[in-house]
């Protein structure tokens, strides 16, 4: 008998041959769906006696299929209470100097605080009921997640919970009480304690579950249907909604620390021993299987909260490596915080990273988020990645509004580099519109570049003496429909002059004439232009009477003025930048 004083654990002989693990009765022997129901039961039958039915209540603290043995009726047996833990007030936690368990077993809870209570042991259940179900070990979910995160992760997909059950047992006729398991399981390892079942509940649950006369004949009535604890129920309908938050660590912070083999970030005040044992468990794992899914998420929404944008990139980069891409709001919040940075190595890793995941999963990128970035990178003079950016929204036919592309466009006509990329993204952008029109589509939100963008990269490419290029963008103007000003006509002029086109530029002087009067002055420019050409061709008749024009328009320009007003304004400054012709004779000549 056991006393306060003594304690002493009784267990009935099993023979060697007659007495199996869990494990290696599901990989040799195949167990089928009632039998392992039969298991599932049995042992939740016991965990419930240990925790409802003892006094002092007795936590095993090692819960596992292993520690689950089967006689030669597949009646299952708890085993192994070397670990297990009397707790001195019922439903109140005991602190351990040291974490004990079995990987893929432990509650997360139990690693981060060493606390005791009944929770961990449902925990531990909740793994044996998934293995159960899927015929998965608790390691093997997939090559860097335990058994509870990828049953989790499944859950919260689109896919159905059919897909995941043991394909070796699973039949029509056993396939509602094998997705009732799997939901039980899910609730028995919900990363918030409080939310899990209790060993009775569970039990209840399981017995629901199992006709009372075996499979022969299901009982079928209100009082053996299992939908009330398993559908719509507190438990459950809570899971339904938030699965997928709970596994994405998203949902509260106290999810976000409690998320499945997650640690936190920061330090807890707990005994050198404790930290130690944890630290090793931790190393230990991670050497195997690197860092959970949880973890990282956890990590990288910290730092993207506290702006440490390098530590940022480090966990993503681990998360990338072993889990892939992570969801649209952390992608988005990664990439925005690299554009507010003025680190130009953080911002072509933001654009690495943009451009990468145009081509492996494009629909994690956002527009808003991918116009930040292409004017920090136009601003920081990174013109290659700034065009590769909006490049890439060209083809997703989703372009910067339009002050955001002025901005742009006039960072990157700065260089020389800048200025020819940002030509052929103006070329690519006109060639898209056009495309439109051809095949009456319907245009999606692309925006239409102005006069304004068409006159900075005119007057970059005379900048840089890039005539030829210039002349290019002058004839993509109307296939956009732009609409030249004064200071296109100017621009124009020049790279007409700078590629000898004087014809063209004569017949331009035909639209240029039809401006009133008083605006001539403001065209003095282009007339320069044009009257450097005829010198260039040695037209002198030509240049004769552009000048002979010019005076006219000045002496009707000036008859309403005073006459000192009128001679300082019969003297017009006209001619190239090298050959500068003063007239004033000329102009005082027409004027008496």
């Amino acid at each position: 008998m056991s006393t306060w004083r003594i304690k002493v654990l009784i267990d009935g002989y099993m023979g060697r041959k007659k007495a199996l693990s869990l494990n290696s009765s599901v990989r040799n022997i195949v167990l089928d769906w009632p039998a392992r129901l039969r298991i599932a039961l049995g042992a939740a039958q016991g965990l419930c006696y240990m925790h409802h039915d003892c006094t002092p209540p007795i936590i095993h603290r090692d819960v596992k299929s292993s520690n689950i043995l089967l006689d030669s009726d597949f009646e299952p047996k708890i085993a192994d209470f070397g670990l297990a833990k009397i707790l001195i007030k019922k439903n109140e936690p005991n602190t351990m100097s040291a974490v004990a368990g079995s990987f893929g077993y432990i509650a997360p809870e139990y690693a981060y605080t060493t606390k005791v209570n009944e929770k961990i042991d449902v925990y531990s259940f909740g793994v044996v009921l998934l293995e159960l179900v899927t015929g998965r070990e608790p390691n093997c979910g997939d090559e860097h997640t335990s058994l509870a995160e990828w049953a989790w992760k499944h859950y919260g997909g689109e896919k159905p919970i059919a897909d995941v059950l043991d394909e070796v047992i699973k039949e029509a006729c056993y396939l509602e009480e094998m997705v009732n398991v799997f939901k039980l399981g899910l609730m028995c390892t919900s990363p918030l304690p409080t939310s899990r079942p209790s060993m009775r509940e569970v039990s209840q649950i399981l017995q629901r579950c199992r006709s009372l006369d075996g499979y022969e004949g299901k009982k079928m009535g209100k009082e053996y249907d299992v939908a009330p604890l398993l559908g719509d129920d507190k438990y459950i309908s809570s899971y339904r909604c938030n699965s997928k938050k709970l596994l994405d660590a998203s949902d509260s912070s106290l999810a976000k620390t409690l998320a499945p083999n997650q640690r936190l970030r920061a330090p807890i005040h707990l005994p050198a021993a404790t930290r130690k044992a944890i630290a090793v468990v931790s190393a230990k794992q991670e050497a195997r299987t690197g860092p959970s899914r949880s973890i990282l998420l956890g990590q990288l929404e910290s730092a993207l909260k506290e702006h440490q944008v390098d530590e940022a990139w480090e966990t993503f980069k681990d998360f990338k490596r072993l889990h892939g891409f992570p969801d649209q709001f952390l992608v988005a919040n990664l990439i925005t915080e690299s554009s507010y940075s003025a680190d130009p190595k953080c911002l072509r890793r933001a654009c690495d990273l943009v451009l990468s995941i145009s081509k492996e999963k494009s629909v994690l990128l956002r527009p808003e988020m991918m116009t930040k970035l292409a004017l920090s990178l136009a601003r920081a003079q990174i013109p290659v990645a700034a065009s590769s950016v909006l490049r890439l929204m060209v083809e997703k036919r989703s372009l910067p509004p339009l002050d955001v592309l002025r901005m742009i466009f006039l960072h990157l006509v700065k260089t020389e580099n800048g200025t020819y990329l940002a030509s052929n993204i103006l070329d690519e952008i006109c060639y898209c519109f056009q495309k439109l029109v051809v095949n009456k589509s319907a245009q999606p939100e692309l925006t239409k570049p102005d006069v304004t963008i068409f006159n900075l990269v005119l007057d970059a490419c005379v900048r840089f003496g890039s005539p030829l290029k210039g002349q290019q963008i002058i004839e993509l103007m109307p296939q956009l429909g732009a609409t030249a000003d004064g200071h296109t006509a100017i621009i124009i002029a020049r790279i007409h002059e700078m590629n000898g086109m004087r014809d063209v530029l004569k017949k331009f002087k035909d639209y240029v004439d039809m401006v009133p009067v008083t605006l001539i002055p403001h065209y003095q420019q282009f007339y320069d232009c044009l009257l450097s050409l005829h010198f260039k061709f040695n037209d002198i008749d030509g240049a004769s009477a552009l000048l002979m024009d010019l005076c006219r328009c000045s002496e009707s320009n000036t008859f309403q003025r005073g006459q000192k007003e009128q001679l300082k304004s019969c003297s017009v400054s006209i001619g190239s930048d090298n050959i500068r012709i003063f007239t004033t004779a000329i102009a005082e000549g027409f004027c008496l």
